[in-house]
């Protein structure tokens, strides 16, 4: 899939200390309404993304990467940006329940992913 870099915005959930890289994704129909820094998991069959649940069996439960713009799947695919490398203020993501900053930084550890995320004071 292709990837693009994208800019840094002050005061945004991209902290600017990383490179940010930008890859095209589809959003599977029935994932609703998503926005902006929904941290997302890849369902096994098919390749597509939807919001990252612990609960889910589908692959999904995974997370993988963060959604790059607001979105509605609710009653058909749509093709995406997600980020898949740079730096993130933990409070800004928007995690699916039984998703953790921890866990999905722990993710992007184990899979070798370039995402890191951090917790500001």
């Amino acid at each position: 899939m292709p990837v693009s870099t994208g800019s840094y915005t002050p005061g945004d959930m991209y902290l600017g200390n990383y490179p940010l890289a930008v890859r095209d994704i589809t959003v599977v129909s029935g994932a609703g309404v998503l926005v902006r820094g929904t941290v997302i998991g890849q369902i096994t069959t098919g390749g597509k993304y939807k919001t990252a649940l612990s609960a889910s069996a589908d692959g999904s439960e995974t997370p993988r990467l963060i959604l790059a713009e607001d979105l509605d799947a609710t009653s058909g695919d749509v093709a995406a940006k997600a980020y898949c490398s740079g730096d993130f203020d933990a409070a800004k993501l928007t995690f699916g329940t039984g998703i953790t900053a921890a866990a999905f930084e722990a993710a992007c550890d184990a899979a070798d992913r370039p995402i890191f995320i951090k917790t500001l004071a």
